[in-house]
């Protein structure tokens, strides 16, 4: 690089915007948080996921992984949720964007707030491919009850061990000058990651957890802040 390439690597910089190092390297997806307004309050909408599918029998929202046709994760969310939920799209009040999470599995998420212009879940055609079953849940019971919180170690592991029970080597640390001998076993630096968890056997459902509680308690903290 000389003066002149860097004068113009300078104006290129000033003229991007804000841009996330290592972007292209993460899993993309849009999350529907779902609300629905029934019993004269806004409730949560959630699914069960049919088994043989990825986070098979797992709680969640709507949602999925951003596709090349989808314009922006606005467009992802949509689209995903009338693909899961049924609901036309033109029944669905987009409310606004919650944030973006990206998490230490690699993926990143990017949340809106979505109203279903719908009387019940009855009027909702749910795809059983993708879907065991919905239902709701007051946003109330959340705004009432704090999550249990776990913190997990995060852990760095340079090896893999194969079906035949053999090292398969990821990083090769010792291959190179200079890396410490100690980056050939898994290594942590002591970081914790928060494990969201909302027991729900008051309403006769299993546990929510994970991203989608994670998302849960985030709403809920922007629903309270003054």
């Amino acid at each position: 690089m000389d003066k002149y390439e860097l004068a113009i690597f300078k104006k290129r910089l000033n003229q991007e915007s804000s841009y996330l190092l290592g972007y292209e390297d993460f899993l993309k997806t849009g999350i529907c948080i779902l609300l629905l307004w029934q019993e004269d309050e806004y409730h949560f909408v959630f699914q069960k996921r049919t088994m043989h599918i990825s986070q098979g029998g797992e709680i969640c929202f709507p949602g999925g992984k951003k596709d090349p046709t989808d314009v922006d994760f606005l467009d992802t969310v949509l689209r995903e949720t009338e693909e899961e939920m049924g609901i036309l799209q033109s029944k669905l009040e987009v409310i606004g964007p919650l944030g973006t999470l990206v998490t230490p599995a690699g993926i990143f998420v990017e949340s809106f707030i979505v109203v279903a212009k719908v009387s019940s879940l009855e009027e909702m055609n749910i795809n059983s491919e993708e879907v065991e079953f919905a239902f709701t849940i007051p946003v109330s019971y959340f705004v009432q009850n704090e999550p249990l919180v776990y913190n997990i170690n995060i852990e760095m592991q340079p090896f893999e061990i194969d079906d035949q029970g053999k090292a398969k080597v990821l990083f090769p640390a010792k291959d190179f000058l200079g890396i410490p001998r100690s980056y050939t076993q898994p290594w942590s630096r002591n970081h914790k990651y928060p494990i969201y968890v909302y027991p729900l056997n008051p309403f006769q459902q299993e546990t929510l957890w994970g991203l989608t509680a994670q998302l849960v308690y985030e709403f809920v903290k922007k629903l309270k802040k003054k």
